[in-house]
């Protein structure tokens, strides 16, 4: 999955008023008309407090990317096992 950018969410999140919480952000961007795959990401946002949109952004990448990697060791490992 490619990485989050910022201008790709920030449409959906003009006019959030922050420090916001995961399930705010969440919710505000489904008002906005967010889709199904924006909502699914930002529902793996850690459990915490943002200050901006470019906070989630990072928090979106960082998790993609920790996600590819376990993905790619969990593969890795079955390979190994045959």
């Amino acid at each position: 999955m490619a990485n989050v950018e910022a201008t790709h969410i920030e449409g959906y999140l003009k006019d959030m008023k922050f420090p916001a919480q995961r399930d705010e952000i969440v919710a505000f961007a489904q008002r906005k008309g967010a889709d199904d795959q924006i909502v699914s990401q930002m529902r793996r946002l850690p459990e915490q407090s943002f200050n901006s949109v470019n906070e989630i952004v990072r928090a979106l990448n960082s998790n993609q990317g920790s996600n590819q990697g376990s993905n790619q060791n969990d593969r890795a490992g079955s390979r190994n096992q045959h």
